[in-house]
């Protein structure tokens, strides 16, 4: 017997389901065990099941898209990146220091409302994306349609 997780493409639980048997399936030790690409679906052992989702969209011309985990660790890297650039260790801890009066509010509240207006972008473009009115843009592509920012002074 052997347990799937489902989860969707963005690895979000769906539920479980036991069979009987899997196939090309084994159980494994999760460090041995790599992801399984079988047809639209990839299969990655946990230790106690198998984690079965969707495999990356494939576009009109035959490009794999990247996931959504991807856009969100490049956009959290590009917020981080520019935070950095004050002395922050953290989109978060500059973030934070908008809702506070102090010496770092005006340059928190203007990288705050940057960090806001570039994920309203992102969500705006995976609208257009999800309607087909676009293909999935790169990863780089994406980054390079975000807001730019410059600091006060």
């Amino acid at each position: 017997m052997i347990t799937l997780h489902i989860r969707d493409e963005y690895g979000i639980f769906l539920g479980s389901v036991t069979v009987d048997e899997m196939g090309p399936l084994p159980e494994r030790s999760v460090a041995q065990a790599p992801p399984i690409l079988t047809g639209t679906q990839v299969a990655r052992w946990n230790g106690d099941g198998w984690d079965v989702m969707a495999a990356r969209p494939a576009q009109s011309d035959g490009a794999v898209a990247p996931t959504q985990a991807e856009y969100t660790a490049a956009l959290e890297a590009t917020y981080d990146a520019k935070a950095a650039e004050r002395g922050y260790d953290s989109r978060l801890t500059c973030a934070l220091r908008a809702g506070y009066a102090g010496p770092f509010q005006k340059e928190a509240t203007v990288f705050a409302i940057w960090m806001d207006s570039c994920n309203a972008k992102a969500y705006s473009i995976m609208g257009q994306v999800l309607r087909g009115e676009i293909k999935y843009p790169t990863v780089v592509a994406l980054l390079a349609m975000m807001p730019t920012m410059a600091w006060p002074q």
